[in-house]
């Protein structure tokens, strides 16, 4: 069987898995051992550690909410991004403003975003799509001008900075996520932090009253992430990419999700994971400066926010081709030949189904998003990619007519 080069992903040591077993699962200093690190490294004051990143964002949200006048029931977000954010603004009784994208950096529209009617606006988000960092600068002066909370989502940006600040710390308060494909992974799991006294008061009490994982659950993240370890990589991820009820790489609009606090075995393994974040970031960025300068020589491509002296940490690599079809035709041709590309998002948020009733005005067409949507694919950069692998990449995407 072909070799099969996972989408995305981190790998996970399997000597990280069997230190996780140690303390016992319900040992607080688990937890406390990657809050501090996490505390110390970004110079945060309030760090919490949920089951997930959309959990995370649902929590800053709800006390932005509480703490805002009762008019301000607006969360302002890119037309093209993760499903997991409007779930979580849907999940909070909040409405989605919708601004379109600029294509080149998968940042937004900033002359559209200038333009928008934030009356009743209580938040805009920065979400750092594949890593691409945000115009914070931007945003910064945005939210001040029209008194709106900041929200740094880092879900796939973590460890990058601006400056000698880190993605995730900018603005009221800022998410990390653990997920499966992002940049540091614990299976799945989010972390959110803040420097706001205010946000975290309302955030204190809510987080608290989470009920700790039980053992089933304890016993369930070590069989996924032993699971996740053993086939990530490319002589066995064939086989999860073949079953599927696994529904790898899907992206949900689903505001019905669970809340609860993230496991012991995570908490340890996302320690331990930490440590390895800034080294899993540099192979991202080499191998996406392989593979990126090839692809822009080549003339017929586009890489958001590609940059030889200032190259993202990609998460996954993104390419947007000439058109639909010639997309289609290359994650075709890459997947034959053992690199698993896909798209990303299937369309803009406005075009979810079922997600009409709950978008605020000026919701109806944004080019950029639908642009990106209709022709973007996704190359891996994570450390199972191979000098081969980038080599077949560049061939086979040089052989599209």
């Amino acid at each position: 069987m072909l070799d099969l080069v996972a989408p995305a992903g981190t790998p996970v040591p399997f000597s990280f898995l069997l230190k996780s077993l140690f303390p016992l699962p319900d040992s607080k200093e688990r937890g406390d051992s990657f809050i501090d690190k996490i505390q110390q490294e970004y110079s945060i004051e309030y760090c919490y550690l949920l089951s997930t990143g959309r959990g995370a964002l649902y929590f800053i949200l709800q006390a932005a909410k509480q703490l805002a006048d009762p008019e301000k029931r607006e969360v302002i977000i890119p037309a093209y991004t993760c499903f997991s954010v409007p779930s979580a603004i849907v999940k909070a009784g909040l409405r989605i403003r919708l601004v379109d994208i600029d294509p080149r950096t998968l940042d937004y529209n900033y002359s559209q975003l200038e333009g928008v009617d934030s009356k009743d606006g209580l938040a805009v988000m920065a979400c750092n799509l594949f890593g691409i960092l945000s115009d914070m600068h931007k945003l910064e002066r945005i939210a001040g001008e029209n008194q709106l909370y900041l929200i740094d989502d880092a879900a796939q940006s973590m460890g990058s900075r601006h400056g000698s600040k880190y993605s995730g710390t900018f603005g009221d308060a800022g998410i990390f996520s653990l997920g499966r494909g992002k940049n540091m992974t614990a299976y799945e799991g989010g972390v959110l932090v803040t420097n706001n006294d205010r946000i975290a008061g309302k955030i204190d009490d809510s987080i608290t009253e989470l009920a700790k994982p039980s053992i089933k659950a304890e016993i369930k993240a070590f069989s996924n992430l032993l699971f996740y370890s053993l086939f990530l990589r490319p002589r066995l991820y064939w086989i999860p990419a073949r079953i599927p009820f696994l529904h790898l790489g899907e992206t949900v609009f689903d505001p019905d999700f669970k809340l609860s606090q993230l496991s012991g075995i995570q908490k340890s393994v996302s320690a331990l994971m930490f440590n390895e974040l800034s080294g899993i970031n540099s192979i991202r960025k080499k191998n996406a400066l392989a593979i990126g300068q090839a692809l822009i020589d080549n003339g017929s491509y586009m890489i958001p926010g590609y940059t030889e002296s200032n190259c993202p940490a990609y998460i996954r690599l993104p390419v947007i081709c000439p058109n639909n079809s010639w997309r289609d035709r290359a994650i075709q041709k890459l997947v034959s030949r053992g690199i698993n590309a896909t798209i990303m998002y299937p369309c803009g948020i406005h075009q979810i189904p079922g997600i009409r009733e709950h978008l605020g005005p000026d919701c109806g067409h944004f080019p950029g998003a639908e642009m990106v949507a209709d022709r973007l694919l996704t190359i891996p950069t994570h450390p199972y990619l191979k000098q081969t692998h980038i080599e077949t990449i560049i061939s086979t995407l040089a052989e599209m007519k």
